[in-house]
């Protein structure tokens, strides 16, 4: 493991209040991405090559405590690209050389936060790089997938949940309608954008769309493995109660979980 870097970070997170609910999530997020990141690449004989993919998921959301502290918010949308905000952290001052050994090792970590969070990755051509954001990517997602609207999961689900109630109100219907967009890219086998989510329901289509950028056979094992898209349908159906949308759902279930078997 990266023990020196992990105890770097703290030292960083430090900074910040960790007594802060939000604070203290973003941080549990990132040691468990770490280890989504590990679990990945076990199969991985490079030493270097998967030390720079636990680097990188170590420092994919660098800047979400800052966001926090400075907006109370973690939209990108009402703040600023959190991995952009990550690249420039770790660019201010050299930060980046307390993690990484050499220029190019620097230029494949940086490349990994900047991009962990865009709706597409950009291709460098060069097979570090490359590899090593999608590792990334796909450490996030997972977790994000099996965290993120957990209904067992009552805070970290609250704590979104509160953020569509505070616009749209408890008990507003919007809430739980299927956006015939969102629906429409999910079934095939699109990623939702940002942009077209508006409410709840919204916010967990957009979610499952994610299983279509995962990059790699073990992450699809440890989605399986951690009963995710079981669990999404046991959300959905909790969430949309209206009879005519269960068709709807069950297409949702049966596209996603066809695509990763």
């Amino acid at each position: 493991m990266i023990n020196k870097e992990i105890e770097e970070f703290k030292k960083y997170v430090s900074n910040f209040d960790i007594s802060i609910e939000a604070i203290d999530m973003k941080y549990n997020h990132t040691l468990r991405v770490v280890g989504y990141a590990d679990r990945i690449t076990t199969e991985v004989t490079d030493p270097d090559l998967k030390r720079l993919s636990l680097i990188g998921a170590l420092l994919h959301d660098i800047s979400r405590f800052k966001q926090w502290t400075e907006y109370r918010t973690f939209e990108d949308a009402k703040s600023f690209d959190h991995g952009d905000m990550g690249y420039e952290i770790l660019v201010n001052n050299d930060y980046i050389n307390n993690y990484v050994q050499n220029d190019y090792e620097k230029e494949v970590v940086l490349n990994a936060v900047k991009q962990h969070n865009k709706k597409e990755l950009e291709l460098t051509g060069d097979f570090k790089t490359d590899f090593v954001a999608k590792v990334v990517r796909d450490a996030d997602k997972i977790d994000i997938l099996d965290k993120q609207y957990n209904l067992a999961d009552t805070r970290t689900c609250k704590y979104r949940y509160v953020d569509y109630l505070n616009e749209f109100g408890e008990y507003s219907d919007k809430q739980f309608d299927i956006n015939d967009k969102l629906f429409d890219d999910v079934v095939n086998h699109r990623m939702c954008a940002n942009k077209d989510v508006k409410y709840f329901f919204d916010a967990v289509l957009r979610e499952l769309a994610f299983i279509y950028d995962v990059n790699f056979k073990s992450s699809f094992k440890i989605i399986k493995d951690l009963k995710i898209i079981e669990s999404k349908r046991v959300l959905l159906e909790t969430l949309n109660k209206k009879e005519e949308n269960r068709g709807k759902i069950d297409l949702i279930i049966k596209t996603i979980s066809d695509f990763y078997r």
